[in-house]
């Protein structure tokens, strides 16, 4: 049988069809690295109506497809920081419980000066535990969830399940945890656990009564105004 000669990594003198599947691993291997999972927040980041605060150390903005009628992303940025990408990029830094101390401040500062005076109330703080754009970055949004941009099961359960790692659990978590991986609380290492939650049912963020589909649980919100 006719031999081809293949330039891979381990210069192995492959038969065509084996060629041709190790050419195909390659080209796979090549785009995974050059197309990262996420997305990038850089350009809403530099937007100048998007932006509300900024400081040397954190930049907030507000989300450019909101989820509810006040949604924000508060983002760590600049030197002080090195890069953060996932929620354990930031678990594992010594000064974490400080930094997310901080977030914390810096979010109640957030809410008084920008949400509706009947939704300061009714704000809540945290990370989605598989984070879809990078760097790194907190929401800040109102609990009301009324909002076009909130269109299907994944969007709602982002942010109404366990996906939603909230910043004052995780805050009194890391307070109680010597070695946070040891036990994984919020499962981060569990990707298929957390894929899980996006797909739960519909279940109504005051009450838990299960909606059927999107149409039904944002009447149902409605009822509770």
């Amino acid at each position: 049988m006719k031999r081809l000669q293949v330039s891979s990594s381990k210069g192995l003198n492959l038969t065509s069809d084996k060629a041709k599947s190790a050419l195909k691993d390659e080209a796979t291997k090549s785009n995974t690295k050059k197309f990262s999972p996420f997305l990038s927040l850089e350009s809403s980041i530099k937007d100048p109506k998007l932006q509300v605060f900024k400081n040397d150390r954190f930049v907030c903005i507000k989300d450019k497809y909101p989820k509810a009628k006040a949604h924000y992303l508060l983002i760590p940025h600049g030197d002080a920081f090195p890069k953060l990408i996932r929620v354990a990029d930031l678990i594992k830094l010594n000064n974490c419980v400080d930094i997310l101390n901080e977030l914390k401040s810096l979010s109640d500062k957030i809410v008084e000066e920008n949400f509706p005076s009947d939704l300061k109330s009714k704000a809540m703080y945290g990370f989605h535990s598989i984070q879809s754009m990078q760097p790194l970055h907190m929401h800040i949004i109102s609990k009301d969830f009324e909002s076009d941009c909130l269109k299907n099961r994944k969007h709602w359960n982002s942010f109404n399940t366990k996906y939603f790692i909230r910043l004052d659990e995780l805050i009194e978590c890391l307070k109680k945890e010597r070695d946070y991986f040891e036990n994984d609380f919020f499962n981060l290492n569990n990707e298929n656990v957390l894929k899980s939650y996006l797909d739960l049912p519909l279940k109504c963020n005051i009450c838990n009564i299960v909606q059927k589909n999107m149409p039904s649980l944002k009447r149902h919100l409605l009822t509770h105004k």
